[in-house]
């Protein structure tokens, strides 16, 4: 059984799903504007790279502060964990919607999105590629790079919302 015990292979199987479950926290952390379970994800020393490279309070305390502006829907899918003791690499793809409100100032909206004299729908396709170690509290991130492949803009068409849909909200 190639050096794996059938124990070992089971380990590895919950690690890898612990880790993609990981990274589908990110995605609903980001798009719920949770702070906190956003900051839990990453270790505290972690390292993300967007544009520049910052620090985690730094990082997470952005994408909070711009997701009160921007409305977003994050999509992951194809991740894959190597996985070596407490120590594992991972990479994921992500497709992740934005609604970008005319004239946002934010100077990260600003300077992923540029300013917009109108509303925007912005897709943006890429990858997560991640460092992550196992603490006590299990998987963490690192070190995470954020490559974007590719963005497509499109002018917002919503309608107002339907009558219908306020019997729901209660």
């Amino acid at each position: 059984m190639n050096g794996h015990t059938e124990g070992s292979e089971v380990r590895e199987l919950v690690d890898k799903q612990a880790i993609a479950d990981l990274v589908r926290r990110y995605a609903t952390a980001v798009d719920s504007g949770d702070g906190a379970k956003l900051k839990s994800i990453f270790h505290p020393s972690a390292k993300i790279a967007l544009l520049e490279e910052r620090a985690r309070d730094e990082f997470c305390d952005n994408v909070i502060t711009m997701g009160k502006t921007i409305k977003t829907q994050h999509y992951l899918m194809n991740t894959v964990s190597d996985i070596k003791g407490n120590s594992a690499v991972s990479g994921s793809y992500f497709v992740a919607y934005h609604l970008i409100p005319a004239g946002c100032d934010d100077p990260t909206c600003v300077a992923i999105f540029k300013r917009h004299e109108i509303d925007m729908d912005v897709t943006i396709g890429g990858s997560y590629l991640d460092r992550l170690i196992k603490t006590s509290s299990g998987w963490q991130i690192v070190d995470r790079q954020i490559c974007m492949t590719w963005k497509q803009f499109v002018p917002t068409a919503y309608s107002p919302e339907p009558s219908w849909l306020s019997n729901f909200k209660q």
